[in-house]
């Protein structure tokens, strides 16, 4: 078992003018619910279906308890719970229960799986299952970031990582002049991940 890697170049150059590289991860396909299933049943008592069944209920109760307020642990995988937004107010009692809402889910995963994540070995990416960019210069970065602001609200650090292959550094750093040049607009708290368009 190994994990699929690529070569990123960082529009950052070195003093010397040289290039600089990151190394990324690169997604090998996709598992589905049936597909997991037969893995599953091929390894226990259990038929397909009944793997099925109980991935099914384990969906539906998850749901049920995060709705609920509950933290969901799933031992040696990590745990769930529900994020939550309003808008800001200048006091406790300006907010109600109506104008909250959920933001999502947080997975924060079990420290067994991390410490056998660690072990898993790193093979370079075929050229052929290769989505790298040809391009990575700061004029493609930026046609890339207002090409994915027609279809989103906004863009977050995170997502600009993944859209182009970059650093977190630099992510941020190309935000940050985008912000400084009018692009793009960061309200709130400094750290606030949301970049809206101007």
């Amino acid at each position: 078992m190994s994990i699929f890697y690529d070569f990123y170049p960082s529009p950052d150059l070195r003093k010397d003018g040289q290039s600089t590289f990151n190394a990324k991860f690169v997604k090998n396909g996709e598992i589905n619910t049936k597909e997991l299933a037969q893995l599953i049943a091929r390894r226990s008592t259990m038929s397909e279906a009944d793997v099925i069944g109980v991935l099914t209920a384990l969906c539906i109760v998850m749901k049920e308890r995060l709705m609920d307020g509950n933290t969901v642990k799933l031992d040696n995988i990590g745990s769930f719970h529900v994020r939550v937004k309003s808008k800001k107010v200048s006091r406790t009692d300006e907010i109600r229960a109506e104008s909250i809402e959920t933001n999502g889910i947080t997975f924060q995963v079990a420290k067994s799986l991390k410490d056998e994540m660690r072990k898993c070995d790193f093979i370079k990416v075929p050229t052929a299952l290769s989505h790298r960019s040809v391009s990575t210069d700061k004029k493609k970065i930026i046609s890339d970031i207002k090409l994915y602001l027609e279809n989103h609200l906004y863009i977050t650090r995170r997502e600009l990582v993944g859209l182009c292959g970059l650093s977190n550094a630099t992510a941020y750093r190309i935000l940050k002049e985008c912000v400084k040049n009018g692009m793009l607009n960061h309200p709130g708290a400094k750290n606030a991940p949301y970049y809206f368009k101007n």
